[in-house]
């Protein structure tokens, strides 16, 4: 995690020399302009004596000067700088042709004394590699520049920069000396870093359970970096005493860096491809392209050895970060991987790769970029290669168990704690949970408690599954992501016999969970095996490795997983991890000063923080209207309300009973993120015969969540939570719909969101 470059920023001179004396030993660069302040005036030249008083301290280090004026240019050279003018067309050209040839995001070149190319390498193998072969004078110029340190520090290389960064060519006899030294120390981190590391591909370690293979140089993205920092914490077995008979582990995972993406970008001229094309045309023009031939000659050899079904996953650098979740917003395939023909299963590799480098460039991405107001441009995409856990049987592939844990519950009730945190597993693949489902939650600190009772269980139990169907074969990936999956009624699961630890059986007439499948009556997926009778450590599992990753980072986290109950290998893998994102400061409400009166809503399950300012529009559902059979006509419906108030630039509060954004459109209103994007505060509501649980852990929730977003449950039966629809139907509509009307006040809003204590109020 530390390997991620930090941008530290100085608004005068002396912040500038502050972070310098501080970081000078860790510093790649130094950028700044040339007028800002100097002993607390504006100085014209401040510029040049920061770069001055920094080449005194460290004439090595790189130093870009910018400015609108051009006369400094010169001033720059002399002091050995780099100059860049900042009206020049060529601007972002200028900076990131800087950036690769001083701060070792490039290849590593090797000079002659003169400075003249004689080699490059461009992974750690092939700097290794020319390094035995460059002559002396190319090994002291660099040593003597602190090249070699800078060049492996801005690769991540952190544990042998660090080791070469102290060293002067003077601590050495001759060149052969220095030399001799890097290669042993190179050996001797990878040697360590491979227990529970990452190390580059070599089929030697496609055996190997406790690795990442790296198959492309560059960043690992948001969800690279969270798996890479879970295998290392999982070598630590002694966190795990007590907990036996049973594995804990990623599954083999292999990482394409992010240089694979950029150099994919730039030889086929694909930046900024989405504003002449429409996304199907996009997906059609990267599978027309090649993936480098290094990359397919590392794949070829990878797959000669990996012939499981393969998840093909995004990691953008913006993916699951603390400040934005981008859950969702790029595609992940699943792939069969079983074809007899090594071509044919090496062409859909290729292509999911292609496929989700161009999911940057959908709707929905776009849509998103322009909610948070980042810059599609600058997003880059590393992916994940992940053998998927589970057991074939007859012609479906799915694991046992899966679902998501989370640290903190934002919704806890009766005896429960929001600490306790909370899980919501399923059988058979992970996207069931993810698409928010119906799906079982449990407390993961007391297992034994059912959270809903035995009615509510079977009104709300899970009634089918997502497979990988290992016999259609794979036509055309560029269709969906659902392309390679089936849906597997659990009574078909049943026949099986694959499921007697997690399904029991509904007793009407006791109103009872009898545990096992020896009882007649309907079945519950609630896991009671593994559960109330310790079959195996499921819970236990997941309470201590949400304690320790919580632990470790500092914040609130979910991890996502999956189980496999196989006798002879049972096993718990943890398929990746993302913070919660949770405003620390926390927003508070005086609930002896509320007057319910005034009102338009109240909730005490409400998520989000602070006060919403400058809305003064609400969509809403006509309770009488709503239809279960109707919600995916709702969802067409409430996108052209939401580009009306695109295009007027005016956010709104959106309600509606059952869930937004899930997948089934019997639980609610099947929208994604693009169609409801205006949106400042999204109300679940319940009807008397209509009641379902909020979306934790889905994409929907992590992206509305992590923009801070109101996301409110109204449970309008618990004679707390209420809407005032009279207020809503007094107001003379601005448009209506066949299901909905919108409403435009008079004046904003005042919309009140207490984190900490979950309570959510809107003024009339």
């Amino acid at each position: 995690m530390r390997a991620r470059p930090k941008v530290l920023l100085a608004v005068s001179y002396e912040e500038a020399i502050v972070l310098f004396e501080k970081y000078k030993n860790n510093l790649l660069c130094v950028i700044s302009d040339v007028k800002y302040p100097f002993e607390g005036k504006i100085d014209e030249e401040a510029g040049i004596k920061l770069l001055q008083k920094i080449k005194a301290a460290d004439s090595d280090i790189p130093f870009l000067l910018q400015s609108s004026e051009s006369t400094f240019a010169e001033t720059a050279i002399l002091n050995d700088a780099t100059f860049i003018n900042k009206n020049s067309e060529t601007l972002s050209d200028d900076l990131r042709d800087f950036i690769l040839d001083n701060l070792g995001f490039g290849d590593f070149i090797f000079r002659d004394k003169a400075g003249n190319e004689i080699a490059r390498a461009s992974s750690i193998d092939e700097f290794k590699h020319q390094l035995k072969r460059v002559p002396a004078e190319s090994v002291l110029y660099h040593g003597s520049r602190n090249h070699f340190s800078a060049w492996l520090m801005a690769r991540g290389e952190i544990q042998i920069a660090e080791h070469l960064e102290e060293l002067k060519i003077t601590d050495f006899p001759g060149a052969d000396a220095i030399r001799d030294y890097i290669i042993r120390v190179t050996k001797n981190v990878e040697t360590t870093v491979s227990r529970g590391g990452v190390v580059d591909f070599s089929p030697k370690f496609l055996e190997e359970d406790n690795l990442i293979l790296r198959l492309a140089p560059g960043s690992f993205g948001g969800k690279g970096r969270g798996i890479a920092f879970i295998n290392t914490l999982l070598q630590t077995k002694e966190l795990f005493m007590g907990i036996e008979n049973v594995s804990i582990k990623i599954p083999k995972t292999a990482i394409i860096g992010a240089e694979e993406y950029e150099n994919f970008i730039n030889k086929h001229d694909l930046y900024g491809i989405h504003m002449d094309h429409e996304y199907d045309e996009v997906k059609q023009i990267f599978l027309s392209k090649d993936l480098s031939e290094e990359l397919v000659s590392k794949l070829r050899v990878y797959l000669d050895k990996i012939t499981s079904p393969l998840a093909v996953r995004s990691s953008g650098m913006f993916e699951d970060s603390i400040s934005e979740s981008f859950s969702g917003i790029y595609q992940t395939f699943l792939i069969p991987n079983n074809h007899e023909n090594l071509n044919d299963r090496l062409k859909n590799l290729t292509d999911a790769i292609k496929l989700v480098y161009a999911s940057i460039y959908s709707k929905h991405a776009r849509s998103y970029f322009e909610a948070i107001n980042y810059r599609i441009d600058d997003e880059r995409m590393a992916v994940v290669l992940q053998e998927i856990v589970g057991i074939n049987y007859e012609s479906i592939f799915f694991p046992h168990v899966s679902g998501v844990a989370q640290s903190y519950n934002f919704y806890p009730i009766a005896r429960f704690k929001p600490e306790d945190g909370i899980c919501i597993a399923a059988v058979g693949l992970g996207k069931y949970v993810i698409d928010a489902e119906k799906a079982f939650r449990f407390c993961p600190k007391y297992p034994k408690i059912d959270i809903v009772d035995p009615e509510t269980q079977l009104k709300d139990t899970q009634s089918f599954f997502y497979a990988i169907d290992m016999e259609r074969g794979i036509s055309n990936l560029a269709k969906g992501e659902d392309i390679t999956l089936k849906e597997v009624k659990i009574a078909d699961a049943e026949k099986l016999g694959v499921l007697d630890d997690v399904v029991s059986v509904y007793d009407p007439q006791d109103n009872k969970v009898k545990v096992g499948l020896n009882y007649k009556g309907p079945r519950i997926v609630n896991f009671a095996g593994i559960l109330k009778y310790d079959l195996f450590p499921f819970a236990k599992v997941l309470s201590r490795l949400l304690e320790i990753i919580e632990s470790s980072m500092g914040l609130p986290v979910e991890i996502e997983f999956a189980v496999n109950l196989d006798e002879d290998n049972p096993g718990f893998y943890i398929l990746q991890l993302k913070p919660l994102i949770r405003n620390a400061d926390f927003f508070s409400i005086d609930e002896d000063t509320i007057v319910k009166d005034n009102l338009l809503l109240y909730t005490e399950r409400g998520m989000g923080n602070g006060k919403v300012e400058n809305v003064s529009d609400i969509i809403y559902a006509v309770q009488e209207k709503f239809n279960v059979a109707e919600t995916q006509q709702m969802a067409i419906e409430v996108e052209k309300l939401n580009e009306i108030m695109k295009a007027q630039k005016r956010n709104y509060i959106l309600i509606a009973p059952g869930r937004w954004g899930t997948r089934d459109r019997w639980l609610g209103i099947p929208v994604q993120w693009p169609q409801i994007s205006n949106a400042k505060v999204i109300v679940e509501t319940d009807l008397d015969d209509f009641k379902v649980d909020a979306s934790l852990g889905s994409h929907f929730f992590h992206n509305i969540t992590s923009m801070n977003i109101g996301y409110l449950t109204v449970h309008q039966s618990n004679g707390r939570d209420f809407i005032d629809w009279e207020y809503l139907k007094s107001i003379k509509p601005e448009n209506t719909t066949e299901h909905f009307v919108h409403l435009h006040l008079d004046k904003p809003m005042n919309i009140l969101m207490d984190g900490k204590k979950s309570i959510s109020l809107i003024e009339k």
